[in-house]
């Protein structure tokens, strides 16, 4: 949803297939940058981004990772330079198939009140109505956040809006 929402933002639609993905490229907080999302099941992602990584000669200090975490609350949002999956098995894909812990990463909670029993039912499933709310408030806070990113560096981003 986040993707979608920059690509919007700056008058794009992330559409065009590329390997696994899809993807577009923007000019996006005076920086050329290129959107993707991925199109594999989620715990083989890894793929999918390995594959952008090579084809665009990405330098992966310069990229990022955004991700929902059912381990955070909704509406929380926790960058991060480095580190370990912590659990996501999709995050867990992406370092297995980069060879790093060494990649930037926005974790974005979908945690309701409520406990999950059904982990692929709950991440496949629809948010409520007021969760929708809280949704469209975070999203906002990540656009900004990302433009911090990309301007002032994960250091930044990480003081403001962890």
């Amino acid at each position: 949803m986040l993707i979608d929402r920059i690509a919007q933002g700056v008058g794009e639609k992330v559409e065009r297939l590329n390997g696994r993905s899809l993807v577009c490229t923007a000019s996006f907080a005076g920086k050329d940058v290129t959107l993707a999302k991925p199109q594999t099941y989620m715990n083989l992602s890894g793929c999918a981004v390995q594959e952008l990584v090579k084809r665009g000669n990405f330098d992966l200090s310069r990229c990022i990772v955004v991700y929902d975490e059912v381990s955070l609350p909704l509406g929380t949002t926790r960058f991060r330079a480095s580190g370990g999956a912590g659990g996501h098995k999709g995050m867990r894909s992406v370092l297995q198939a980069l060879g790093t812990e060494q990649i930037a990463r926005l974790r974005i909670g979908i945690s309701g009140d409520a406990a999950v029993d059904d982990l692929t039912r709950f991440v496949l499933g629809r948010f409520k109505r007021s969760e929708l709310v809280v949704l469209e408030g975070v999203l906002d806070r990540c656009y900004s956040a990302l433009e911090v990113f990309l301007e002032e560096g994960i250091d930044r981003a990480m003081s403001l809006y962890n």
